[in-house]
């Protein structure tokens, strides 16, 4: 999956998209009845979605940036490497496939739902697209056939996806408690499998715990989990283990835990991290409020068609495009919609 940079990009958002963009292309690319791989579609389109175009050279705009961060985050050797069996190119390509889309989706939605920009949002587009336009060179002009107005459209669809997300997502009305986001800090003991030497293992590491023995210290001799700490918020570890180890003040510890895979113990070092549980509470609200938004979304994405000119995106190699070297597409976004 594509970063999705900067598309929705107040707190927390860049989550919201990924798990909105996800549920968009299971619905529109994963569905038989919703995509069409055609070669009737022109050679500068990449893909018509009921209606609302792609152009090849607003894809790629979108994509060479996106090369173009992961080198500079990552350097040119990230190109050498593969994830779960797929080229980082591919990979890469994937994920703006699948987010260009979902933006065409939710632009489309946006539509549907009478959201429109006003004349001060038409005029920052204008001025926002000016600006990242005049960085281009004329070589990156050239070669990836971009203009001005594929900036703007680029541009007014970011912006409306984010509004019609905001128009539905606001809706909701969440108080999350100190309780349901605490984030807890705690160190355990794993001991894997079930069998009598395992339970004769965690019960020794246990007796020296009991004892008044550094738990790290017993925990590094026989644990057989490579982590030891770890920060720990609601639903993220094992679920008789985290009940526990919430029931926990500082500096306690459990007995020994069963579970189907082994045996646990528990120490906790702080039963309340603030500024974690702050953060997590923003997470929360952030999930509901997507659950609140697919309820409206999912149902319209049934109905949509993609047309995707699979010929002309499989021809795009990335090595062609070196003479490139833009990054601030979203950057500049980002400073005009924040």
């Amino acid at each position: 999956m594509s970063r999705l940079r900067g598309i929705i990009n107040s707190h927390g958002k860049r989550a919201v998209l990924c798990i909105m963009a996800a549920a968009a292309i299971i619905q529109i690319l994963g569905c038989d009845k919703s995509i069409k791989i055609t070669t009737g579609l022109r050679d500068d389109v990449i893909f018509n979605l009921s209606g609302s175009q792609c152009s090849l050279s607003q894809i790629m705009i979108v994509l060479i940036n996106e090369k173009n961060m992961y080198e500079r985050d990552f350097g040119q050797g990230i190109w050498n490497k593969s994830v779960q069996n797929i080229s980082m190119e591919e990979s890469v390509k994937e994920g703006i496939k699948e987010q260009q889309v979902y933006v065409d989706a939710m632009y489309l939605f946006a539509k549907d739902k009478d959201i429109a920009l006003n004349k001060e949002e038409e005029e920052k587009i204008s001025q926002a697209a000016q600006e990242y336009f005049d960085t281009l060179t004329d070589t990156e002009k050239s070669i990836i056939n971009v203009t001005l107005d594929d900036i703007k459209d680029i541009y007014r669809k970011s912006l409306m996806s984010r509004k019609v997300y905001d128009s539905i997502a606001g809706r909701v009305e969440y108080e999350v408690s100190d309780e349901e986001a605490r984030v807890m800090s705690a160190m355990y003991i794993y001991i894997n499998g079930k069998d009598e030497a395992s339970h004769a293992k965690v019960t020794e590491a246990y007796n020296k715990i009991a004892a008044g023995g550094d738990f790290y210290t017993v925990a590094t001799e026989y644990s057989d989990d490579e982590i030891i700490q770890i920060d720990l918020g609601r639903d993220e570890f094992v679920e008789e283990i985290e009940a526990a180890a919430f029931e926990l003040k500082a500096d306690e510890h459990t007995d020994v835990l069963e579970t189907k895979q082994g045996y646990y113990i528990v120490k906790c070092v702080e039963n309340y991290i603030k500024d974690k549980t702050e953060s997590n509470k923003i997470l929360i609200l952030t999930s509901k409020q997507n659950e609140e938004f697919l309820k409206a979304f999912n149902p319209f994405l049934e109905n949509l068609e993609l047309d995707f000119n699979n010929k002309a995106w499989d021809s795009i190699k990335l090595s062609d495009y070196g003479q490139c070297t833009t990054v601030t597409l979203f950057q500049v976004y980002n400073k005009y919609f924040e």
